[in-house]
């Protein structure tokens, strides 16, 4: 059997959907990916699976092989609670498998970054990230914190992805973020201090599209 994963955006998603995707006993797995997410492949490493960028992915050159349509998830099965849920259940795979999502990690980036947000290891500060989707849509949601500790604020950085945040995200003292990709990147790394969750508005008018993967541990701001 030979798949493509047809998910092609999406860091969270990408990540949620993972899990699945090494349960997939194929003998070559192809997954297309929008360009400026094409970094994952050096992050996420799964046997038999190999990325690409999508605007080099030509259909007719996959022809044998089966999609797996992750994407249309919401509309093959919308009774399901949220549009994440959905996902696992093409598979009929419990939920909570998702928590199993691994990825590899960029120490010498994540150091690097420190250095060039002048952090150091005795620094306590409050990580916030307002931004969600990709760069060039510059959305933003206000979240305003009154405090003495330093604020450090996830920013689109050249030559970094967000998963080189991870060692900042370690270190903070207290986390507020967009329901986005870091939501997904903080429970793989099982941080449990102080976790604020805010909705993507104006695109969603609250936390429901992953309202079934919110752990009690996280505040959240609806």
């Amino acid at each position: 059997m030979k798949v493509v994963i047809n998910q092609p955006f999406g860091i969270g998603d990408i990540l949620f959907i993972s899990p699945i995707v090494k349960l997939i006993d194929a003998e070559h797995t192809v997954w297309p990916v929008v360009d400026h997410y094409y970094w994952i492949k050096d992050y996420i490493e799964i046997d038999n699976l190999t990325f690409i960028e999508q605007s080099k992915f030509d259909k007719n050159l996959y022809l044998d092989y089966i999609e797996v349509p992750f994407q249309h998830a919401h509309s093959i099965f919308p009774e399901s609670q949220d549009c994440m849920e959905a996902k696992y259940k093409l598979f009929n795979v419990d939920l909570s498998m998702w928590r199993s999502l691994s990825f590899k990690r960029n120490h010498k980036k994540e150091s690097e970054l420190k250095k060039l947000l002048n952090i150091d290891s005795n620094d306590k500060f409050i990580f916030i990230n307002n931004n969600f989707a990709s760069k060039e849509y510059s959305y933003k949601v206000d979240i305003k914190i009154d405090s003495n500790l330093k604020i450090i604020y996830q920013e689109y950085i050249d030559g970094y992805t967000l998963l080189d945040w991870c060692g900042i995200l370690e270190q903070a003292t207290e986390i507020y973020t967009v329901s986005t990709a870091l939501f997904f990147i903080i429970e793989s790394l099982n941080l449990s201090k102080n976790l604020h969750l805010y909705p993507r508005k104006p695109l969603d008018k609250d936390l429901s599209p992953i309202k079934s993967l919110i752990a009690s541990k996280w505040i959240c701001h609806e």
